[in-house]
């Protein structure tokens, strides 16, 4: 079995073993590439390459995942990410900081007065 949560796992390992892993939950399930592709509205071909990890859409793996069962595998493959408070208030005052302000008079900042001694 390959590591694929390796960042050193080369990526065609790691498609390699995501066959293996589609095949192994196909195999449980008792079902033959044909009637796996039928009930997930692929082509058998399509179910193939997909276990042979030649690069399936992310739509195949849904498909694939909801026949299997494991529509689950979702919430660990992206978690949801939770913004932590101290995130928000840095986002907050980034934003905060951005803002240009201007007078209510309409009138702007004078220029500084030039005190370099050359005029």
């Amino acid at each position: 079995m390959v590591d694929i949560s390796s960042s050193a796992t080369p990526d065609p390992m790691v498609m390699a073993e995501i066959g293996r892993r589609l095949r192994r939950l196909r195999d449980t399930l008792g079902l033959n590439q044909a009637e796996a592709a039928q009930r997930a509205g692929l082509d058998r071909s399509t179910v193939s390459r997909a276990e042979q990890g030649d690069n399936p859409t992310l739509h195949t793996l849904i498909r694939l995942l909801r026949v299997y069962g494991r529509m689950d595998a979702l919430e660990t493959f992206i978690p949801v990410a939770e913004v932590s408070p101290m995130a928000l208030i840095r986002r907050q005052q980034k934003a905060h900081a951005g803002r240009v302000r201007s007078r209510a008079s309409g009138r702007g900042a004078q220029p500084p007065a030039d005190d370099s001694g050359d005029g």
